[in-house]
């Protein structure tokens, strides 16, 4: 009899559509699951491409468990990255690309691994009905497929992977019926001839055969089931490796490891080509700076005892406007300066911007590694000390992870063995252009108190297999002593911390639980007294974004402090709502950097107004930010043109024109694409264009070489006077 089960997919379509399979696009259910965490949307996502993504793994990996783990394992990821996903209309490419990645990772463990005999006893053997050749065969063709240009692969995905007809591929990718037609008439020619370039003669028809997908529906349902209940226990903050198998956490880990390395390299070029062209920028605010209070010291002299500015120990506390609320503060005109000085002084400021850059994007990477977790602010040991800075543990994403592992990780900063890493201290967190002491960084994050943080611990609990080192695993109670709770996590004593929501119709949600409802996403009680929390709060592992309701970019998420730290010491701001702020910009005058939270960096201004950036600083006290309250702006000298409205008119007019440039990049990249496949489609070796492309570049250089050797000839036949 035929399952009359109620699908939710029927209703959410039903609901959304009037009608089942109405024609929603992948995009549109991408952003209902981004946006709104909608479940039904993601389950028919799932439906849609589950056939193809298990087809993928099938072709690459011999055993039936390894594809499903692999299956598993890529849709951990989308639900992880669903949101980074550029061209949501060719969701389907996407996830062909990811399917292929890791279970091309999961072939290569199987390779170095060697199995134990109960394992052997497990493995199927491989199907009678298809030989060695055959499974190779298919494993060349998946990777050619890979290998297609993004155009290429997403028409060959939706017609050929997923049965798609020409007028339904053309209505999912939003082109028109003929250039469908056009571009998967060009892809097969295109695979034909490199399979030949590989000793593979196929005719159309057995290509076609190979790429078919034979994945029956029913098949499908037990793990589309496993996929949407793990989503729901990730949604409730569950971790990964409670809730699938390590194999399946460690292909995911991997896969996004990588993602996250070539997201980082672009960043990196592009924040800084955007510094060296805010530069001028910089240097036309600088120059109305108090740049002659300021003791700058060159490279060449001799390093000094750190000291705050002089412009602070002059007015003996930060400058600080009224508290009143419609007060925009400004910085006081500033006398003239050498242009070098002002030079210099704007490339630090620039440098120090893309540092906190840096670090913000490696805080968001860290949070996509680990359930949506920033670090702790401080780890701590068993007997709730606390032992290392977060500093240390985003080196992993920032390149260094190297360093990570000689720390010792269960050992204080100032132990012996880790002291000695002080000075291993990366570029990143250095104060630019400024001496200080020794292996000390200004950049530092703000610590409010929580209501797990009796004993002192600036951080969380003890680790455990699969987390982060010092996090606590969600759910797990922090008391130590009692049952499942963190070694070095005291027992709270009358306070209640709330639990984050889930995606909404995935579990997890606000009232679930014994306690009826609870407060909004990052509000902390403290003794029935409701507190205004930082992005970090003592003790505690913050949720991104959910326990930041104020808004990503209305909340600080690191900052230019007052005074150096040692960059391994678990030491930052403490912040309170009834004590002052802390002393904040000791690189530079009158104004200091901050790093938000959605990876934004502003230059804020000292004579800021008190709680305007108190509402930057907490990350749930509901008062929309008003920037320009606590945003650096100085007051124009009177005949210098230094037009404020001039300068943000410019900026406005650069950011439109660098969006523009992104899309025309993009277009170059297709059109390029596009050239490379025309001149194979036309008899040319692709590999023949890239000697020859690199023989005129060894030409190039060679008469480049030639002509200096000419030159410094020349220059030593020269006379010259005693």
């Amino acid at each position: 009899m035929a399952n009359t089960r109620h699908h939710p997919i029927l209703d959410y379509l039903r609901r959304v559509l009037g009608e089942p399979g109405g024609g929603v696009s992948d995009a549109d259910l991408l952003r209902r699951f981004v946006d709104q965490r909608d479940e039904a949307a993601f389950e028919l996502l799932l439906w849609r491409h589950a056939a193809m993504v298990l087809h993928v793994c099938r072709q690459v990996l011999d055993d039936e468990q390894s594809a499903e783990d692999a299956f598993q394992a890529t849709f951990l990821v989308l639900v992880r990255k669903a949101g980074s996903v550029s061209r949501r209309e060719s969701l389907g490419s996407w996830l062909y690309r990811v399917a292929h990645r890791i279970a091309l990772k999961a072939r290569a463990r199987t390779k170095t691994r060697t199995a134990a005999p109960e394992e052997l006893d497990r493995l199927a053997a491989p199907a009678e009905t298809e030989d060695a050749d055959r499974r190779e065969l298919r494993r060349i063709v998946c990777e050619e497929v890979d290998r297609l240009p993004a155009n290429y692969r997403a028409a060959v995905v939706a017609c050929f992977f997923e049965g798609k007809t020409h007028e339904e591929a053309a209505k999912q990718l939003g082109w028109p019926r003929g250039t469908v037609a056009g571009r998967l008439a060009r892809a097969r020619e295109l695979l034909r001839r490199r399979l030949l370039r590989r000793g593979v003669t196929l005719t159309l028809s057995a290509l076609v055969s190979v790429l078919a997908v034979r994945t029956a529906q029913a098949a499908l349902a037990g793990l589309v089931d496993s996929v949407i209940h793990t989503s729901r226990l990730l949604a409730a903050g569950q971790a990964a490796g409670a809730v699938v198998s390590p194999h399946v956490a460690a292909l995911a880990e991997g896969v996004l490891h990588a993602m996250y390395w070539t997201k980082s390299k672009i960043a990196v070029v592009v924040l800084f080509l955007a510094g060296l062209g805010g530069a001028g920028v910089t240097l036309l605010a600088t120059q109305e700076l108090e740049k002659s209070t300021i003791q700058r010291k060159t490279t060449t002299m001799p390093p000094q005892p750190w000291q705050p500015p002089v412009a602070e120990m002059a007015r003996g506390e930060p400058a600080q406007a009224s508290d009143d609320e419609d007060e925009i503060a400004e910085d006081p005109p500033a006398e003239e300066s050498p242009p070098e000085d002002a030079a210099k002084l704007a490339h630090d400021m620039a440098r120090s911007r893309l540092n906190l850059k840096k670090l913000a994007i490696a805080m968001q990477n860290y949070a996509d590694t680990y359930q949506g977790r920033l670090p702790l602010a401080a780890t701590v040991g068993k007997n709730g000390k606390a032992l290392l800075s977060w500093r240390v543990e985003l080196l992993p994403y920032l390149g260094e992870n190297a360093l990570y592992n000689q720390f010792k990780r269960d050992e204080p900063w100032d132990s012996p063995h880790n002291k000695k890493l002080l000075s291993k201290m990366p570029a990143v967190f250095a104060p630019p252009g400024v001496k200080t002491r020794p292996y000390s960084t200004f950049y530092q994050v703000f610590v409010s108190v929580g209501p797990f943080a009796e004993g002192g611990a600036a951080g969380g609990g003890g680790a455990m297999p699969g987390m982060p080192p010092g996090m606590r695993p969600p759910g797990a109670p922090a008391g130590g002593g009692q049952p499942g709770g963190m070694p070095g996590m005291p027992q709270p004593q009358k306070r209640r911390m709330n639990r984050m929501p889930g995606m909404p119709g995935m579990g997890g949600g606000p009232g679930s639980g014994p306690g009826g409802a609870m407060p909004p996403p990052g509000r902390v009680v403290i003794d029935e007294v409701e507190h205004f929390a930082t992005a970090f709060v003592k003790g505690e592992a913050t949720r991104f974004p959910a326990s930041i309701p104020d808004g990503t970019s209305n909340t600080i998420l690191i900052v230019e402090a007052g005074n150096p730290v040692p960059w391994t010491k678990p030491e930052d701001l403490h912040y309170a709502d009834d004590e002052p702020l802390p002393e904040l910009g000791g690189l530079f005058p009158s104004v200091f950097h901050a790093a938000f939270a959605d990876g934004s960096v502003h230059t804020l201004t000292k004579n800021y107004n008190k709680k305007h950036l108190r509402y930057a600083i907490t990350a749930n006290d509901g008062v929309p930010l008003d920037l320009a309250k606590i945003e650096a702006r100085s007051r124009p000298r009177a005949g210098a043109g230094g037009d404020r409205a001039t300068v943000e008119n410019w900026q406005l007019k650069n950011a439109e024109l660098r969006k523009e440039l992104e899309q025309v990049r993009e277009h170059v990249r297709l059109l390029r694409e596009e050239q490379e496949v025309e001149r194979e489609l036309a008899g040319e070796d692709p590999r023949v264009n890239k000697l020859k492309e690199e023989h005129a570049h060894m030409q190039l250089e060679l008469k480049k070489l030639r002509n200096e050797i000419d030159a410094l000839k020349k220059d030593i036949r020269q006379p010259r006077k005693p």
